[in-house]
Parts: C-alpha cells; structure tokens; sequence
C-alpha cells in the first residue's frame, strides 16, 4: 500500500514581498510579491527525497492571488480600484486576481520541478465539490491516478469559480480534507512559524514552542489568526486542519519554512531535532 504525504505550503512561504507602492482604498499598502524561488526548490527537493523514500507526494499550495496583484501590478490594481471604488464586490476582484495568478504559480511549479525530473498537474478543488460524494470519488480518482503516472498534483482551492473559498483560510483546511480523501499518511504545513507556541514569540521573548500534541483540545487556546498582510490562514487554521487530520487517523506536523531541506529526514525519523509541532493521530 503506497504511503502518501501532503506537504501544504502558504502564501507568505512561498513567495516573496516586494516593496509596496501602491495602496488600497483602506490606504494600507499593496504589497507585490513573487515567487520564491529558493523555497520553491527547496520543497521541489523535499519531494524528491520523499519520493525515494517510498512515499507518494501531493502539495496543496497557496500563493495565486499574490501573483495576481504582482502580475498587473500594484499601480494598475490601484487605479482599477479606484475606477470602481462605488462597487463592493471587491470579492470579484479578489477571485480575478486569483485566477490570473494560478498561471504564474502553476509554471513556476512545472519549471523548477522538472529540474527533479518531476511532472506536475494542477487541481483546482472548492469545499463545496468536496461535499459531494459523487465530485469526491472523481476527485480522489483523478489523483490516483496522477500518483500513478508519477505526476505530482498541485491542489488550489478555484477561488474563480467559488467566493466561498476565500473564507476557509489559506488552504489549511482544504489540505486536510484532501489528506482525508486521499487516504494519507501524514500531513505536513510549512509555515512561516516553526510550529505553534504557548504565545507569540514574536511578542514574547520566552514563549515555548509546543514539539507535541496527544489532545488539540489543551492547546487551541494558544492558536491565533494572522496578522500577516498577504496570507489568509493563521496558526488558528493550522490547528483546526490538524483537528480534522487526528480525527480521522491522519498525523499532523507544523514545520518552519527554513526546515523545508530536513522534511525528508524528520518524517524518516531521523532528524528530530528541527524545530516543529507534530500532532499525533487519534
């Protein structure tokens, strides 16, 4: 029976802000971003190794909809918001920027991948279509069969097609109702936090990184929401997915993502001395 990982990556991790220089109607900055490209290899790397481990790998990735506003750029955004500033459908604009961000995304993915010797595909799902039993053994056939091919698939939620989806939250709970379908073994989000702590430790100097957790219910009083400008998702989201994950057998690792090079050797066993958060499974 093959073993799958899900390697779940967010906005702020795999790309990188640029300098503002626009702002929005609420005159906070628009922040540009691109494409990291040194953790994009470094998670490329990670799949490889895995790979060669025996496992089998699925990445759900954020990141589409900061493309998007580096694609038009922050100045042109910013007159169109303005042209149209009476209309509250900035949902709308949301989801166009999304979809012309999935082309920059999904290219960077299918160029430095195949530098692997990896292919990838793209899978656009909604929770919604995940609802549907019907779309869901489509959903988890189609990515048999990728798995099958040797295709890496590359899970998105299609924010074009559902507003909804820009209110689950940085895809966290999208990975785990895809690790759930999926029947994998293990899930694991790079974060921009090397795991979730007793309190913000970018407030509070002596906050303790949590390195394992047997009961979500002791420490979700220590998840909070994001605060970043670019993400949607928070450590809040982080462990409600790994709530979802344990519930239904799945273990959960939140890892930093200057750890991204040692995923390999800590799902191995053998580096356990990176810093992260692993949820055990019920």
């Amino acid at each position: 029976m093959s073993k799958i990982i899900i390697l779940k990556i967010g906005t702020n991790s795999i790309t990188r802000e640029k300098p503002a220089c626009a702002v929005n109607l609420q005159g906070k900055p628009i922040v540009n971003v691109g494409i990291n490209y040194q953790v994009l290899n470094e998670l490329a790397q990670a799949a490889a190794d895995l790979k060669q481990q025996g496992f089998q790998v699925i990445i759900v990735s954020s990141g589409a909809m900061g493309l998007g506003v580096a694609k038009l750029g922050p100045e042109t955004l910013k007159e169109k918001l303005e042209q149209f500033c009476d209309s509250p459908d900035l949902v709308s604009f949301k989801q166009a920027l999304t979809a012309v961000g999935q082309v920059d995304l999904m290219n960077a993915y299918a160029t430095v991948f195949s530098n692997y010797q990896a292919f990838v595909g793209q899978v656009l799902v909604t929770h919604k279509g995940l609802d549907d039993t019907e779309g869901n053994e489509s959903l988890a056939a189609t990515i048999c069969r990728m798995l099958l091919l040797d295709i890496v698939p590359i899970v998105n939620a299609n924010d074009s097609v559902s507003s909804s989806e820009l209110d689950y939250g940085d895809n966290d709970s999208l990975a785990a109702r895809v690790a759930v379908l999926s029947k994998a073994n293990r899930l694991v989000i790079i974060s921009d936090a090397d795991g979730l702590y007793d309190n913000d430790p970018r407030l509070d100097p002596n906050a303790t990184l949590i390195k394992e957790v047997t009961k979500i219910e002791d420490v979700k009083a220590f998840a909070h929401e994001t605060t970043s400008t670019a993400g949607l998702g928070g450590m809040k989201s982080k462990v409600a997915a790994a709530e979802i994950c344990v519930d239904n057998g799945i273990a959960v690792d939140i890892v930093g993502v200057a750890s991204i090079s040692k995923i390999a050797a800590y799902i191995n066993g053998v580096d356990h001395g990176i810093p992260g958060t692993h949820f055990y499974a019920a």
